[in-house]
C-alpha cells in the first residue's frame, strides 16, 4: 500500500521484488502494477526503497521509471570497479531490469543514492542542461534477434569475472535452417553481453 498526495491509501499489485543488503542498509526494488490488472503490461513501473538498520527507518520511495513500457524482473548486483582507488569508491551496486519485453537495462544505485536524490525522495536533475537523472536506464546490449520473441531473454543473469568485468547471460531460441520450415531443428542457446568496469558494452556473442 501507499499513501498518495491526498492522504488516501492506494493498494498496488507487486509482481516482482528483490533486495540486497550492505553497509547497514537494505535496498529493495520492486515492480508496481499500477492498475492491478494482468490484462495490461505496459503500466508496470519500477520503484526503489532503502531501509537503514541502525536507525530502524525506511527512507525514500523512489520511482525509477515513469513510462509507457513494462519495467520488470529487477536484479541487484554489487561489484568492484578496479579503475577506482579505494574499496569504498570502487564498490558499486547496480540495478538491472527487463525493459519493454525487449532487453535489459541498468542504473548505478550507489551513484543515484549519493548524487541523485532530493531530501523528499524525488530525483534530482543532473544539471547538464537537459532533464536527465541518475535513474535514466543504460542499455546493456541484451537485445534478442527477434523482438517478437524477446521474452526468451527474461531469464537473464548477471555474473562477474575475476577482473571485475560484468557479463549478462541469457537464453534465446535458435532455428537451424529455414524458420518457416516446421521440421527445422530448434534449440535453446546461451548468449552473453560483456560490460567492462566503466559499464560500457564491449562484446556480444553466443555459445552453444
Amino acid at each position: 500500500t501507499h499513501t498518495d498526495g491526498n492522504g488516501d491509501t492506494v493498494a498496488y499489485a507487486i509482481p516482482d521484488f528483490t533486495a540486497i543488503g550492505y553497509n547497514g542498509l537494505a535496498v529493495y526494488a520492486y515492480t508496481v502494477d499500477t492498475d492491478g490488472s494482468n490484462d495490461t503490461y505496459e503500466d508496470k513501473e519500477l520503484y526503489l526503497q532503502v531501509y537503514n538498520f541502525e536507525q530502524h527507518e525506511t527512507k525514500y520511495r523512489i520511482r525509477i521509471t515513469d513510462d509507457n513500457v513494462a519495467d520488470t524482473l529487477p536484479q541487484f548486483f554489487r561489484s568492484r570497479d578496479a579503475q577506482l582507488s579505494t574499496e569504498e569508491e570502487a564498490t558499486h551496486t547496480k540495478l538491472f531490469w527487463y525493459r519493454d519485453n525487449k532487453g535489459v537495462v541498468y542504473i548505478d544505485v550507489t551513484q543515484l543514492m549519493q548524487q541523485g536524490i532530493n531530501p523528499d525522495g524525488t530525483l534530482k536533475i543532473k544539471g547538464d542542461g537537459g532533464d536527465s537523472t541518475y535513474a535514466d536506464p543504460i542499455e546493456t546490449g541484451l537485445r534478442p534477434k527477434d523482438s517478437n520473441e524477446s521474452r526468451q531473454s527474461a531469464d537473464y543473469r548477471v555474473v562477474e569475472d575475476a577482473n571485475g568485468s560484468l557479463f549478462i547471460l541469457w537464453t534465446d531460441t535458435v532455428v537451424d535452417g529455414d524458420p518457416a520450415d516446421e521440421n527445422a531443428a530448434v534449440s535453446q542457446e546461451i548468449f552473453a553481453t560483456s560490460l567492462i568496469s566503466s559499464g560500457r558494452v564491449v562484446t556480444d556473442g553466443g555459445a552453444g
